[in-house]
């Protein structure tokens, strides 16, 4: 039974995911069919709600962008909402008979991704947001995790994830590293230090808001579709919201030929009528689309943008006296980011010393989880056959012993205490155990031995002074090596002398 967090969710514009901690180690929660889902809402008749892909929410929200263009009948479907968190933007749900808030959509995908665990109740989360959220996002965020059902909510800064599931997964033994996070709809940059100690430390970030894969897909929907359609079709009706509305339908085309292009050269933006589109201009004729595409056409649509996240990246080098030659990796976070185009771009003005050994789509997720290992849950649920332990102690250490402190919760524990009770404590390779007497009333100071720079479990074996088993909460601990790093103040503070 777990006493840490333990779960940890990336609650992303275009894209979430969920990571839990076994055995020392973040796996990321899936339901069989794929490791992240969309953002996306869909609010059906009778209020039923959908979140994610896989024919739900993300397929209803194109089939009802395309009707609300062609009869004018307002969509019950939404994504990029993370952009408008603590905004004053609500939502129109003609289905749910009210409007609906930025916060309550993000709660929908938090449910969602709890409702992939169903072995355990999850009450208490990490969810990450990015490091130039100011105060109030980061407290929408908040709420919108009560609204989800958990009763805690913790927050961390995504570059700080990220660093986390790197030192774990490349397991890079030193240097100096630029987190590049370049997600759905924002952007993100850290430069940070580990030192041959272990120690990491997040010098500086940088960042926009209102910087990310939305601006892409609308660039190549502005230089390249439209321009297509304007030249083959009549569309002088659609004009002011029509002209918006059209550039949204055509959205999810530019997205898909994005995504082919990161893993081949030239991609046909093929589609058809009835099969991809169900438009029709002003002269009644179907609209289709025939354009060749390439990755040389898209670096010319997307450079840019591009530069636009390289150049924050630059200044937080430059801002900090550094250049290329002093990055020992660069960290690439986000579907974005695995773009050829993208990549040969930033090796060219920042450094070629990418590093793609880890996965730049669930990296995030999982250094939540890492970090969720490291905070206290809420108290579990107690039967009545259960010892609870009071058990404190650092579990991100880079030492290689440490102490806990372990006593019975003679108030929390429901079942009868035995008059001698031995705690034996075995780490999970079996290569070191202690034991020790305990009791409800005084504190028991145990040292533990660690493997060094891999993660260490323990597992509880609670007996009494006839040899029997007591069933103990927790059973296990579990000590990762790392050291988890503060985040940098991203906004300016002004103290005001009143004389």
């Amino acid at each position: 039974m777990r006493t840490k967090i333990d779960f940890g969710i990336d609650l992303g514009t275009t894209n979430s995911a969920i990571a839990r901690m076994e055995n020392g180690k973040p796996m990321i929660v899936t339901t069989g069919r794929a490791d992240i889902i969309p953002s996306c809402v869909a609010i059906q008749k009778e209020g039923r709600i959908l979140v994610g892909g896989n024919g739900r929410a993300k397929t209803i929200y194109d089939q009802e962008k395309e009707k609300e263009l062609r009869d004018g009948t307002k969509p019950n479907s939404f994504i990029e909402f993370k952009r408008e968190m603590a905004n004053p933007k609500i939502y129109q749900s003609t289905n749910l008979g009210r409007d609906i808030t930025p916060e309550e959509l993000s709660a929908e995908v938090l449910k969602t991704l709890k409702s992939f665990v169903t072995t355990e109740k999850l009450n208490s989360i990490v969810v990450t947001v990015p490091a130039k959220f100011n105060i109030a996002q980061k407290q929408a965020t908040i709420n919108a995790g009560k609204l989800a059902g958990f009763e805690l909510v913790v927050l961390l800064e995504e570059p700080v994830a990220a660093c986390l599931a790197y030192n774990m997964e490349a397991q890079q033994k030193k240097g100096t590293w630029l987190v590049f996070d370049f997600g759905g709809g924002t952007f993100d940059a850290a430069l940070v230090k580990k030192d041959d100690d272990g120690m990491m430390k997040i010098v500086d970030t940088g960042g926009d808001n209102e910087l990310g894969g939305k601006d892409l897909d609308l660039a190549i929907v502005d230089k390249l579709i439209l321009p297509y359609i304007i030249k083959n079709y009549n569309l002088s009706s659609f004009k002011g919201d029509r002209a918006e509305l059209l550039r949204f339908v055509m959205k999810r085309f530019a997205e898909d030929a994005k995504i082919a292009l990161t893993f081949q050269q030239s991609t046909d933006l093929l589609k058809t009528y009835p099969g991809d589109i169900n438009l029709k201009d002003d002269d009644g004729k179907d609209l289709c689309l025939n354009i060749d595409f390439n990755q040389d056409i898209l670096h010319n649509l997307l450079e840019p943008i591009h530069q636009r996240a390289i150049d924050l990246a630059l200044k937080v080098l430059e801002k900090n006296n550094l250049n290329k030659k002093d990055l020992d990796a660069i960290i690439l976070v986000g579907g974005p980011t695995l773009s050829p185009v993208f990549q040969k771009m930033i090796k060219a003005q920042i450094s070629d010393t990418i590093d793609t050994s880890v996965n730049a789509m669930s990296i995030v997720a999982k250094g939540a989880a890492l970090f969720a290992s490291t905070k206290d849950g809420l108290p579990p649920d107690v039967g009545d056959k259960e010892v609870v332990l009071d058990v404190k102690y650092e579990s991100a250490t880079i030492e290689p012993d440490t102490y806990i402190n372990v006593k019975i919760n003679k108030e929390k524990t429901k079942a009868t205490l035995p008059e001698k009770v031995t705690l034996i404590i075995e780490r999970g390779d079996k290569g070191f155990n202690v034991q020790q007497e305990i009791n409800t009333n005084k504190v028991s100071l145990i040292e533990l031995q660690l493997n060094v720079g891999v993660n260490n479990v323990f597992n509880f074996l609670l007996v009494d002074d006839m040899g029997n088993n007591v069933v103990c909460v927790p059973n296990s601990i579990s000590f990762i090596p790392i050291d988890i790093p503060d985040a940098t103040n991203n906004y300016n503070i002004g103290i005001e002398i009143w004389d």
